[in-house]
């Protein structure tokens, strides 16, 4: 048996696909914005993504650095052994970054 075989609990999941995702989006004056909309999707009909034109597309203004954040919180039970995080992704531009790269962070209390 290796670290990964175990019985897995789902503490969190969503699709977007209602308003009830218990997200906080931090998008302040910036040109690029998190939205939750149906310019895009991995499956059903809406996703959360960065637009620069107010949702309408999920496409970025490059030439404009923007900081946008989304987040909140899951508890993990403190008898957890494992933990995994799995985000469906897509990088726009064929996955050039740029100047500053994008990010995910996790922070554990």
């Amino acid at each position: 048996m290796d670290d990964c075989d175990h019985e897995e609990i789902i503490l969190f999941y969503t699709d977007f696909e209602d308003d009830d995702h218990g997200w906080t989006i931090e998008n302040g004056n910036e040109t690029n914005q998190w939205h939750i909309g149906n310019a895009t999707a991995s499956t059903g009909e809406r996703s959360i993504y960065i637009s620069h034109d107010n949702g309408v597309t999920n496409t970025i203004d490059s030439s404009r650095a923007s900081a946008v954040y989304i987040y909140r919180t899951i508890t993990v039970p403190p008898e957890a052994k494992y933990s995994r995080i799995t985000l469906d992704t897509l990088i726009p531009n064929g996955g050039i970054r740029y100047l500053f790269p994008d990010s995910i962070r996790s922070c554990w209390h």
